[in-house]
């Protein structure tokens, strides 16, 4: 993820777990722009309002620290006009570091899952991170199902079509996620990343 909050980089776990990043429109990667603009990610985000305010307040943190960057003000514009939440939340200044965490999803092909999350920064380029996922131990089996469904496109993208169609519930909640690549271009579980 870059320091705007750019997808950079995915496998296919994410691919299938969250969006298929290679089917969006390159402006459309930005992991704050897809939790307060995709209904697909809003759907599957538990306690969806908590964790997009935790995710604004992270943001806000980088923004802040690339105060005037054109890219981030016309991130903010864009969202302004198109998120009534961030358009309400944006004003109140909150501000949250990068945290480690637990986050629990709805997905649409094995229900409720619990994934603990973590932020690497990129000693090269600490405007790089890195996010990664791990399932904790009662959801690892979903989360495998998950990766399996994507090689049956018309099963994943049916169920995911579905969710983007329905209207989603009051919820709360966000976690970005990228691949964690190694030199080889392999992620640790072995699919390969895209960069």
């Amino acid at each position: 993820m870059g320091r705007r909050w750019d997808v950079l980089g995915w496998n296919r776990a994410a691919r299938t777990f969250f969006l298929d990043f290679e089917q969006l429109p390159p402006d459309e990667r930005n992991m704050v722009w897809l939790v307060f603009t995709h209904p697909a990610l809003r759907s599957l985000v538990v306690e969806w309002s908590t964790r997009a305010q935790d995710t604004l307040a992270r943001f806000r943190a980088d923004y802040g620290r690339c105060a005037g960057d054109s890219h981030f003000v016309q991130l903010v514009d864009r969202l302004n006009a198109v998120s009534p939440e961030f358009a309400q939340w944006w004003p109140r200044h909150d501000v949250l570091p990068m945290s480690e965490g637990c986050a629990q999803y709805n997905h649409p092909l094995v229900g409720r899952m619990v994934v603990d999350h973590m932020t690497f920064s990129v000693v090269d380029n600490p405007g790089l991170r890195v996010i990664a996922l791990l399932p904790e131990a009662s959801s690892m089996k979903k989360m495998r199902k998950v990766i399996a469904a994507f090689g049956d496109r018309a099963g994943a993208r049916g169920a995911l079509a579905a969710a983007s169609r329905a209207k989603p519930a009051p919820m709360r909640t966000s976690t970005t996620f990228s691949p964690l690549p190694t030199r080889n271009g392999k992620s640790q579980n072995g699919l390969t990343s895209r960069e």
